[in-house]
């Protein structure tokens, strides 16, 4: 009877060391689970964050070129007004140097008698002057020009 009460007490030992295993093991388990959990919640709440974080920085860069495209095209605008008030300055100052050349021949062909091409080609030498001073005075203006157009860009 000693053997099989020893057999009995080994296997009762050796059962209650099972079941304390299991027991922990299953505590392990339930706590890993929970950590588990925890973090895959974590993970959705900053996946989330990072969608939010990405869709709005995604409309302040579309919100910056909408922008950067208004102030392209008020530059634009400004660039072609000047360009088109240079072209009707030039415009009116030939009109003028045609109308000032006009009333030179007329008072020379008055004064002198002499024909209409003796009269231009006396008058050649101050029409190319005058020609010379316009066309100094617009690529002055040009460079100035550019130069407030460098500054409205870069400003």
């Amino acid at each position: 009877m000693e053997i099989t009460s020893f057999v009995l007490g080994v296997l009762a030992i050796v059962t209650v060391a099972m079941v304390a295993v299991i027991v922990v093991g299953i505590v392990k388990i339930l706590k890993l689970t929970k950590q588990v959990n925890y973090v895959t919640t974590r993970l959705n709440i900053s996946r989330g964050e990072l969608y939010r974080y990405i869709d709005d920085t995604k409309a302040d860069v579309w919100r910056q070129f909408e922008e950067t495209g208004r102030d392209v095209t008020v530059v634009e605008k400004t660039i072609i007004n000047q360009i088109d008030q240079t072209n009707q300055e030039l415009h009116r100052r030939i009109d003028q140097l045609n109308q000032e050349l006009d009333v030179k021949i007329t008072q020379a062909r008055q004064e002198t008698g002499k024909s209409t091409h003796t009269v231009r080609t006396d008058l050649s030498g101050y029409i190319d002057s005058r020609i010379d001073k316009l066309i100094d005075t617009y690529f002055e203006y040009n460079s100035i020009s550019k130069k407030s157009k460098k500054e409205v860009i870069n400003g």
